[in-house]
């Protein structure tokens, strides 16, 4: 008995090896290898659950299909973010392309991406590698997995994404300072090849820095020209009195002509004066622009 005992232990044992062993084999070949992931580092919940609430509370959809956007990345004025992809949502894009300034001119080269995922509160936001892989090979952006996890850019923004849009996927570019009109030229090139339905390319961009709050709202005049007369030579002119990020605002709207979506509606125009009294002599003015 004690043998016929043993010998059905083992032959149920091998039978139970052999299975786990068959749908480990059959799930690890249908199974796409694991992304690596970076956390997003800037996020701050009581300012993010606020900007939540106060969207929810003045939400009105657009009646148009929104194809581009310009949005900041400054926290302090997280409500603007949060109406901004709150009112994307509703068209349920497949892939968000986010272009912004490289804040500390890191890397090696004038345009820079993610091939990873982002670990956020509300879960992992993936890349979509398709878009990010045809970049690197016209080499249009480089790789930096160092550089964009440390600045805001575009980092910013992969909470609120992932809160209204769980399955949307992203493309971050972080744009140098050094970066030309002849190289915006080319990148909004590609970039309207997929800037089509399912795909919403967004400009993360603030606008006047460092400057009173009286200062600031002349220089936003004056950008906003530029942007309705998509005047690139003066905007490659700008400094920080007049916006962050030239060559980011300068793909979104060369994209946009590309594409013929150059309908403008203007959200939201703030100042971080006027959100907190504290910084009237020390401001950052902000926008939020659909493209339909």
């Amino acid at each position: 008995m004690k043998l016929k005992h043993l010998l059905f232990i083992l032959v149920f044992l091998t039978i139970v090896f052999v299975g786990v062993k068959m749908f480990r084999s059959d799930n690890n070949h249908s199974a796409t290898p694991t992304l690596s992931v970076h956390q997003v580092q800037f996020y701050d919940d009581g300012s993010f659950i606020e900007a939540i609430n106060k969207s929810a509370e003045n939400f009105n959809a657009p009646s148009y299909k929104i194809t581009g956007a310009v949005v900041n990345h400054h926290l302090l004025a997280s409500y603007i973010i949060a109406d901004v992809f709150n009112k994307m949502a509703v068209q349920n894009p497949k892939t968000i392309i986010i272009i912004g300034p490289n804040h500390y001119e890191k890397g090696n080269f004038n345009v820079l991406t993610s091939r990873f995922a982002w670990g956020t509160k509300y879960g992992v936001v993936e890349p979509d590698e398709d878009i990010v892989n045809d970049l690197i090979s016209k080499n249009l952006a480089r790789v930096d997995e160092e550089t964009l996890p440390n600045d805001h850019a575009t980092s910013d923004l992969l909470p609120f994404i992932k809160f209204y849009m769980p399955q949307v996927k992203v493309v971050q570019l972080l744009v140098s300072k050094k970066f030309t009109i002849s190289e915006a030229e080319a990148l909004s090139g590609e970039l309207s090849i997929y800037a089509k339905e399912g795909v919403i390319v967004v400009a993360s961009t603030d606008f006047s820095h460092y400057l009173t709050a009286g200062q600031a709202n002349i220089k936003d005049e004056e950008t906003l020209r530029i942007i309705d007369n998509f005047d690139y030579n003066t905007l490659f002119s700008f400094n920080s009195d007049h916006v962050d990020s030239p060559g980011s605002l300068a793909v979104l709207l060369m994209t946009m002509q590309k594409i013929g979506k150059t309908n403008q509606e203007i959200l939201n125009h703030a100042n971080s004066a006027t959100i907190n009294p504290n910084f009237d002599s020390f401001t950052t003015s902000y926008f939020s622009i659909f493209y339909h």
